[in-house]
């Protein structure tokens, strides 16, 4: 399955949400601010995904996000 780019602006936008929200902690919209500069970058598709999960997979293994 081949992602578009209007998927992408999409999940950028929805990513950005994200990132204003202040009930969120500093750190995750650190992160947040991190994949969505990862998935602007101009290198591969699939590059970007991988990283951008990657930063997803530290905020859900993150000891200090309180559940």
């Amino acid at each position: 399955m081949k992602m578009s780019q209007e998927e992408l602006q999409n999940i950028t936008e929805h990513l950005e949400e994200l990132k204003e929200d202040t009930s969120l902690s500093k750190n995750i919209r650190e992160k947040i601010g991190s994949m969505i500069k990862i998935l602007g970058e101009e290198t591969e598709l699939s590059l970007k995904v991988n990283k951008a999960l990657s930063a997803l997979e530290e905020i859900a293994d993150d000891n200090m996000i309180p559940t």
